[in-house]
C-alpha cells in the first residue's frame, strides 16, 4: 500500500467479517498468493480480534509474549493460550527472561518484545508479523506526538508496513486493522462468543496514552475524534513520503555510502539545498551510521547542520558519529565515520552464527574452527593490519572510519578484516552485510 494511503471501512460498526479482512490484508499488500503469517497476541480485544480472522484467512501462527512484569501475567498467557488452542490455531509462547532494568522500563520491555517476535520470525522463514494497531491507536499516538512537539515524520504515526525493529533480516511488520475502529473489533469477538483481557495499565492516569484516551473519549471539541485523527495522520505521512523521496534523491547527489559503514559527503553539503532537506539527509546519514532507531535532538542536528555549512568546518561528533574532514582521499570531503568510545563490546562468535553486530553490520560466522572474538579494530587491530600489509599505506582508507569496523580475533592475534579484504587464514568464511538499502527507507520513532 503506498505511503499516504488512508482506509476507510463503510460499517463503523458491527463485527468485520471474512470479506473485510480480505479486503484489509489485500490493501497492505498481502493479497494471493497467501504466506503463513504470525500474530502478536497480547490477549487484549485487538490482537485476539486480529488472530481470529488471520486464522480464517491462511495459515497462522500465534505468538504470545510474556514480559512478566505483572503479577499473574503467567496466568494470563496461560489463558490466550488456551482460547486459541480451542480455536484450533496454533500458539507459542514467548518469555523475557533475565533481570529487568531499573529504569526506562517501557521502552526495554518493548525492545525485548519486538526482539523475541522478530527472532522467532527469523528463525522459522515467517515474513510477515501482523500487529493488532487500530484506528483509536492511531489517532492517541498522533495526538501523543502532537503534545510532544513532533514534526512531520512524528504526526505521520504508524505505518501499515514497515520494516522490522531488531534487526534487518527480520519479518515485515504489518499493521491491516489501522482503518478498523476499537469497537468493531470487540463486537467481531462478542459476535463469537469470545472473551478477551483487559490490560489495567490501559486505564492508569499516570500514562500518557491513558490521558490522551480520555480526552477523546470524553471531548465535546468538534472534529476531535479517532476518525479525523487517522485521517490526517494518513495525510502527513503523504507528505512525509514525498519529504523521504526528496532526501533520498539529494542523498544520492551528494552522498556516498561505503560497504565499510561509513558515508563521504560532498563539500558543499547543505549549501544548495533548503534546510527542511539538507536536515533530513544529515540526520539520515547520522541514523545510519551509527545503526541508531532515532535521530538527535532536533536542535543539536540543527546546530550540527549550521556549523557543516560554513567554509572552515573542522569536524564534529554527534548521535555516537564523527564527522571528520580528510583532505587525502580522492578528493577533499567530509566523512561521518562511527564514533569508536559508542561501538558495541566485543564477544564471542561461534561457527553457524549469525548475529547484528553494532546496530550496523549482519555478519555470518559460516565457517571455521572454534570461536572466534568479534569486536571493533581499533588501534591495536590496525597496527596489526597494517604491519602485515606495509602497502596500506599507499592505500587510501580513512582510517578513522576502520577503527570502528567490525574484526575476529582469536585471543590477541588479528584474525580477519573482511571489509578490508584481510584475511590470516584461508578457512575462514564471514560475511559482513551492511549498506543504505537496509536502512534508507527505516520508519523512525514508532510507539505502540
Amino acid at each position: 500500500m503506498p505511503l499516504g494511503t488512508v482506509l476507510t471501512m463503510k460499517k463503523q460498526e458491527g463485527p468485520l467479517s471474512a470479506q473485510d479482512f480480505e479486503q484489509l490484508m489485500a490493501a497492505i499488500g498481502l493479497g494471493h498468493p497467501r504466506a503463513p503469517v504470525a500474530v502478536a497476541v497480547s490477549g487484549g480485544a485487538d490482537s485476539l480480534a486480529l488472530t481470529l480472522l488471520a486464522a480464517e484467512w491462511g495459515e497462522v501462527t500465534a505468538l504470545v509474549f510474556d514480559h512478566g512484569l505483572r503479577a499473574g501475567s503467567d496466568q494470563e498467557a496461560q489463558r490466550v493460550a488456551a482460547w486459541l488452542d480451542q480455536a484450533g490455531i496454533r500458539c507459542v509462547r514467548l518469555e523475557w527472561l533475565g533481570d529487568k532494568p531499573g529504569s526506562d522500563l517501557q521502552a526495554a520491555a518493548r525492545t525485548a518484545r519486538y526482539a523475541a517476535l522478530e527472532g522467532w520470525c527469523r528463525e522459522n522463514g515467517i515474513e510477515y508479523l501482523l500487529l493488532g494497531h487500530h484506528r483509536d491507536d492511531q489517532a492517541e499516538t498522533f495526538l501523543m506526538r502532537l503534545v510532544r512537539g513532533s514534526g512531520v515524520d512524528g504526526l505521520s504515526a504508524m505505518a501499515a508496513v514497515a520494516p522490522p525493529l531488531s534487526r534487518p533480516d527480520g519479518p515485515r511488520l504489518c499493521r491491516p486493522l489501522l482503518a478498523v475502529p476499537k469497537a468493531r473489533l470487540e463486537a467481531t469477538l462478542r459476535a463469537r462468543d469470545q472473551d478477551w483481557i483487559e490490560d489495567p495499565s490501559n486505564r492508569d492516569p499516570a500514562y500518557l496514552r491513558t490521558q490522551v484516551r480520555r480526552l477523546l473519549e470524553q471531548s465535546e471539541i468538534e472534529g476531535l475524534t479517532a476518525g479525523r485523527l487517522s485521517e490526517t495522520a494518513g495525510r502527513m505521512a503523504a507528505v512525509r513520503s514525498y519529504l523521504d523521496q526528496v532526501t533520498e534523491d539529494y542523498l544520492r547527489l551528494t552522498t556516498r555510502f561505503d560497504p565499510a559503514g561509513y558515508v563521504e559527503m560532498a563539500k558543499d553539503f547543505g549549501r544548495a539545498v533548503h534546510p527542511v532537506i539538507g536536515l533530513r539527509a544529515m540526520a539520515r546519514i547520522l541514523r545510519l551510521t551509527a545503526g541508531a532507531d532515532y535521530q538527535p535532538r532536533q536542535a543539536r542536528l540543527e546546530r550540527l547542520y549550521d556549523d557543516l555549512r560554513r567554509p572552515d568546518f573542522q569536524g564534529a561528533t554527534l548521535g555516537g558519529c564523527q564527522l571528520i574532514v580528510d583532505p587525502r582521499g580522492p578528493r577533499p570531503a567530509l566523512l561521518v565515520v562511527r564514533e569508536p568510545a559508542a561501538v558495541a563490546e566485543a564477544g564471542d562468535l561461534k561457527p553457524g552464527q549469525t548475529v547484528f553486530w553494532d546496530r550496523r553490520f549482519l555478519i555470518e560466522y559460516a565457517k571455521g574452527e572454534g570461536a572466534l572474538t568479534l569486536k571493533a579494530l581499533g588501534d591495536d587491530g590496525w597496527r596489526q593490519f597494517a604491519a602485515q600489509l606495509p602497502e596500506t599505506e599507499d592505500i587510501w582508507f580513512p582510517r578513522a572510519a576502520a577503527l570502528s569496523l567490525p574484526s575476529f580475533w582469536q585471543g590477541e592475534t588479528l584474525v580477519a578484516v573482511p571489509q578490508l579484504g584481510y584475511w590470516r587464514h584461508s578457512g575462514l568464511e564471514i560475511t559482513v552485510q551492511t549498506g543504505p538499502e537496509q536502512w534508507f527507507g527505516k520508519e523512525s520513532g514508532e510507539i505502540t
